[in-house]
């Protein structure tokens, strides 16, 4: 069984401290520490050299999603600073990638995200294709809201799935509206993913992107281990 957490951006968007300790009391063991504007990559740099983080299985970085080419290489260099000695994945979305050269210094750390339908690139299968060319040892993280906005039948996100099971790293679970802003999991997506669960590989850890409060937290939790065929679960992970 998948262990199941959170996104620090969707338990406290800007609050590392806040999200990670509702993610404690909410007793999850995955945890994706979200940086997603770059003015909030001195503030994650600072909170990991400091937080104690010992109770996760699986800890996971963000990278921003707002840098220019300007940016990149300083974004690269704080990046560097803060998991170079921690064997955290690195996620990245693959639109904001302008050097290659720069990322594939990560090796497998890196781990690309695919898209939703406002991007460019980086939805589907083929264009994943192409990055992987670029980025040969990156591995994958599979958001699957994404893959389904783009595809409502499930077959991209099939065809995903089989072409990079052995990069895959962990997934994103969220709803998603037709904004493209993550939703908490509906019944509609419920009833999509289990036609799709069984495919997924046996213990890759799910990191949910539902924007919910503290009380909200366990209710998710347990949406999600009933997706998985658990319904039993208590909202812990296991």
């Amino acid at each position: 069984m998948a262990e199941i957490g959170f996104s620090t951006g969707a338990l406290a968007k800007g609050d590392l401290a806040r999200a990670v300790a509702t993610a404690v009391a909410a007793g999850v063991k995955v945890l994706e520490l979200s940086a997603l504007r770059t003015t909030e990559l001195p503030s994650l740099e600072s909170f990991v050299s400091q937080a104690d983080l010992s109770s996760f299985n699986f800890i996971a970085l963000h990278a921003p999603a707002d840098f220019t080419a300007d940016q990149e290489a300083d974004v690269v260099a704080r990046l560097h600073r803060i998991a170079d000695n921690r064997p955290w994945p690195i996620v990245i979305h693959p639109d904001r990638i302008c050097d290659y050269a720069l990322w594939r210094g990560f090796s497998s750390q890196l781990c690309v995200e695919n898209m939703d339908r406002r991007k460019s690139i980086g939805r589907y299968m083929t264009d994943l294709n192409a990055i992987f060319d670029d980025l040969p040892e990156a591995r994958f993280c599979l958001d699957i809201a994404h893959a389904r906005q783009v595809d409502p039948s499930m077959t991209e996100c099939y065809r995903m799935l089989r072409r990079f099971r052995n990069r895959l790293c962990h997934l994103h679970l969220s709803g998603v509206a037709t904004s493209s802003k993550h939703e908490a999991l509906s019944f509609a997506f419920l009833f999509a993913f289990r036609r799709f669960a069984s495919a997924l590989p046996v213990n890759v850890p799910v990191v949910l992107e539902t924007p919910v409060d503290a009380a909200g937290a366990r209710e998710q939790i347990a949406r999600a281990h009933e997706m998985f065929g658990d319904p039993g679960a208590n909202g812990a992970t296991v």
